[in-house]
């Protein structure tokens, strides 16, 4: 099913974190594989990724190329996935270990219920 909605920059979620190796703040959209930005602050880093989130829209506005869903809670569970025990992501969530697993290989969307569920979860573990 092809998306007709026209996604922008704020559209997708950017996550931000400090990379000690370059030492410097890296920024990711995670709907974009291998899209990373770096900066000496978060929000530098942030700003940068959000100047070539924007251009890679446009180049795959401009090829007719379809922007991936915007689904930010698909993407944040994803961009998790080396970090959590997805079975205990789903029974914390109320949601069914294999129709998690499934949506999240098969890249999926949420509803909009899963969506708040894990959400909740999440804001709860990360607090």
């Amino acid at each position: 099913m092809k998306n007709n909605t026209v996604n922008t920059v704020n559209d997708y979620k950017i996550v931000v974190a400090w990379d000690a190796d370059d030492a410097c703040f890296v920024a990711r959209a995670p709907a974009f594989r291998g899209l990373a930005a770096d900066g000496e602050t978060p929000e530098a880093a942030v700003a940068e990724a959000r100047v070539a989130l924007g251009a890679m829209l446009e180049v795959m506005e401009e090829h007719g190329d379809e922007a991936p869903a915007a689904d930010q809670s698909l993407e944040q569970v994803r961009a998790m996935l080396p970090l959590i025990n997805v079975s205990k992501l789903a029974a914390l969530a109320g949601i069914n270990r294999a129709t998690l697993n499934s949506k999240l290989k098969r890249g999926t969307r949420f509803t909009p219920q899963e969506s708040r569920k894990i959400h909740r979860v999440v804001d709860k573990v990360m607090a």
